[in-house]
């Protein structure tokens, strides 16, 4: 998305039902916005030395908890770039990781997977997954 702006209308124009919503905070990068990077570090260890999934999921608490982000902003950051997923090999992210994020808030839910719409009102999504509803 080309110059996210906070009180932009947009929409996920990728899903059935694409919805419509608020921009209502954005982070440019979220790499620059971490107090501990370090955490970071550790977590991509964790993932590219092939530990059990329940290792794994500890890791993702651990970043979670000391990362200095907020809690919804920081599973957004492990959800989109494929942290959460059980994988044997490192994942493959053909454009790179996602470091650009907004806070939408939804007026009209977009659809998820086989739901019809979203459950939560608000949520953190990356910005190239988004488009200006004009």
């Amino acid at each position: 998305m080309d110059k996210t702006r906070v009180g932009e209308l947009i929409k996920l124009y990728r899903r059935k039902r694409p919805g419509v919503g608020l921009i209502i905070s954005h982070v440019p990068d979220i790499l620059q916005e971490m107090e501990n990077p370090d955490v970071l570090c550790a977590l991509y260890k964790s993932r590219e030395s092939g530990h059990t999934w329940q290792q794994r999921n500890r890791a993702c608490q651990e970043f979670t908890e000391k990362v200095g982000l907020s809690v919804g902003l920081a599973e957004a950051f492990l959800r989109y770039n494929s942290f959460h997923s059980y994988r044997a090999a490192r994942p493959k992210i053909p454009n790179g990781v996602k470091v650009d994020f907004v806070y939408v808030r939804w007026f009209k839910r977009p659809s998820e997977y086989e739901k019809i719409q979203t459950t939560s009102a608000c949520a953190w999504y990356p910005t190239d997954w988004l488009k200006k509803v004009y």
